[in-house]
């Protein structure tokens, strides 16, 4: 570009040192005309004499036009900068077309990107955290998420219960129970669980069609009715200020199952280790309960 910037300027020296050829012209002298001019054509007249008489092109119109051209070769030399395209929220082209890619779905063609996986570093080793050379009973497995201690708790909460319903009127008679009786009605909750019975009291039938040895000899249907009318986890009295608090930051929905709930949440994580892959299901029990966080 800078060679040619050079050449143009050399040819327009050359050319304004160059003497020129061209003949000046020559004005005739005016021969005064006999006849009188038309005011028509005494305009065209002027305009001719004036074309005639008007002087050639000088040198300083060459230079000012030879300056202008080196200046705008010059200027076409310089590149300009382009400037970087932008949206309105600042984001490249580039970036924003990206985007759209990741975005946009993609047919059968396209290959699936595996995404990146966490780190897995158990502290134990995945699975059931039991000796594995011991046997287990099944009331040896109930009694790990149902400890003793958790037993104990239930039959206290329960005869405290019991015995308030009793000075209410709402309980005829009531007699306390202890862990064996507390084992016992559990025993036949789980067993309403595999029998599926259309009422209750249909356990206790002597009949043919419902003749079930199971719970007549573990506990009578009376007594059954009466511990699961005053069945109580938590302690009555610590109920009635947690429902004072209904509506507040400190009211907890789930109060009455919480001593049993904390004892079954220990157990999971002390007897069980989850592993990398987890399927996490629905609720399989209906509850009326409503959960209120504050």
């Amino acid at each position: 570009m800078a060679e040619n910037v050079k050449a143009i300027a050399s040819h327009l020296r050359d050319e304004d040192a160059r003497p020129s050829t061209s003949a000046t012209p020559t004005v005739a002298p005016a021969v005064p005309s006999t006849a009188p001019s038309s005011p028509a054509t005494r305009p065209r007249r002027a305009a001719s004499a004036a074309a005639v008489s008007s002087p050639p092109v000088t040198r300083a119109r060459r230079a000012t036009s030879a300056a202008a051209c080196r200046g705008s070769v010059a200027a076409a030399a310089i590149p300009t900068p382009a400037r970087p395209c932008r949206t309105s929220t600042g984001i490249s082209g580039a970036k924003r077309r990206a985007t759209e890619l990741q975005n946009e779905w993609h047919d059968i063609s396209v290959e699936d990107v595996e995404p990146h996986q966490f780190p897995f570093c158990p502290q134990r080793t995945p699975g059931v955290q039991l000796d594995v050379l011991k046997e287990y009973s099944p009331l040896e497995l109930f009694q790990l998420f149902f400890s003793k201690e958790a037993i104990t708790v239930l039959c206290h909460n329960t005869n405290n219960n019991g015995q308030r319903k009793k000075l209410q009127g709402t309980q005829k008679q009531w007699i306390d129970v202890d862990s064996k009786d507390m084992l016992h009605y559990l025993s036949i909750v789980i067993y309403q669980g595999l029998i599926r019975p259309h009422s209750i009291r249909d356990l206790w039938r002597t009949d043919r069609l419902h003749n079930l040895p199971c719970p007549v000899s573990v506990m009578p249907g009376y007594r059954y009715e009466a511990i699961n009318a005053c069945l109580h986890m938590s302690d009555p009295a610590a109920d009635i200020l947690n429902d004072q608090l209904r509506g507040q930051a400190g009211y907890d929905g789930l109060f009455r199952v919480k001593p049993l709930q904390d004892q079954i949440l220990t157990a999971c994580r002390a007897f069980y280790h989850p592993h990398q892959n987890l399927a996490i299901d629905e609720r399989m029990v209906a509850t009326k309960v409503a959960v209120y966080e504050g």
